[in-house]
């Protein structure tokens, strides 16, 4: 039996027969992969049903909320006010400014966040920073607020509050300008959800399960999605143990079967996400296109006048 006849015989009774773990190494075994998928599809089915509800206004700051939480551990909240540019700055100054920016320290008399915690870093100047978002592979309580607010700076920066007085205003019903002026606002609104599905994404693959309500009991509980990716993708190619197990003539060959097969199995697995992923880069490109067309539209500007080209001097 040639060697690929092998490989296939081998790999169905693989997947059919109870597998015992590999003990080359800790970190790999065939029952690792299996708890780890596990873990991975109840993470990914507690983040989708968590974010699902989740809305441009829903998501923090904004003109239908306030009081959300910021800053170190939650020790600010947020507040909307008519002058909401006024607002960034004393919350930047309050828990994002940076002591090593001259400017900073000269306009805004920042000292910095002296606080001991693994993502202390992201506090400086977290707010306009990304990498406070889709650096960490796990939130810490401080790293997340650090990165919803965040997100909340680049979806709605400087909410206005006028939107929601005229809508709770009486009459408001019977104003067509005040009419006017909320329906192009839940306009925007539905362009930035786009965008918001987007962070939705990358901030949920880095929860905790812990933060998703799942059990003292569940091995999930302080894992992220995000976590047990890079635990998968890294475990093999990283540790020297693999190479070694694999060049060692001892080897069992039935046993690297099944690691092929598990690294099969999270190869499809990651297709599947890359295939989410490019749905959301399709929409993000196509909100665009369409905001851009429906902006020509309201500006008169999606077919440009054109004139005739100017006629050169004649030399007669």
């Amino acid at each position: 039996m040639d060697f690929r006849r092998k490989f296939t015989a081998t790999l169905v009774s693989a997947v059919i027969v109870a597998i015992p773990a590999i003990s080359h190494a800790a970190d790999v075994s065939w029952q690792g992969f299996l708890s780890s998928g596990s873990k991975a599809s109840t993470l990914e089915g507690k983040i989708n049903n968590f974010l699902l509800t989740k809305t441009v206004q829903d998501f923090g700051y904004s003109i239908y909320q306030q009081g959300r939480s910021y800053g170190t551990a939650g020790g600010q909240q947020e507040q909307v006010t008519s002058t909401p540019q006024i607002g960034f700055v004393q919350k930047h100054r309050s828990a994002y400014c940076s002591p090593n920016i001259s400017a900073e320290v000269q306009g805004l008399q920042c000292k910095g966040q002296n606080i001991d915690d693994p993502a202390a870093p992201y506090l400086e100047m977290g707010d306009v920073n990304f990498a406070a978002v889709i650096d960490p592979t796990i939130y810490t309580n401080l790293s997340d607020l650090t990165a919803q607010n965040l997100i909340r700076n680049i979806v709605s920066p400087f909410p206005d509050p006028t939107i929601k007085t005229s809508v709770t205003s009486p009459g408001f019903l019977d104003d067509g300008g005040k009419k006017t002026d909320y329906a192009n606002y839940m306009a925007g609104q539905a362009v930035l959800g786009v965008a918001l599905n987007s962070f939705n994404k990358i901030y949920g693959d880095r929860i905790p399960g812990s933060a998703l309500g799942l059990g003292n009991t569940d091995p999930a509980q302080n894992t992220s999605l995000m976590q047990l990716i890079q635990q998968q993708s890294t475990q093999r190619y990283e540790q020297s143990a693999w190479a070694q197990y694999l060049a060692d003539p001892g080897t069992n060959e039935l046993a690297v079967l099944k690691e092929i097969a598990a690294m099969q199995a999270f190869s499809l697995w990651m297709d599947y996400q890359r295939y989410a992923q490019m749905e959301r880069i399709e929409s993000l490109l196509a909100a665009a296109l369409a905001k851009m067309v429906n902006d020509s539209y309201q500006n008169n500007k999606l077919i440009a006048s054109a004139s005739p080209p100017p006629r050169l001097p004649s030399n007669k």
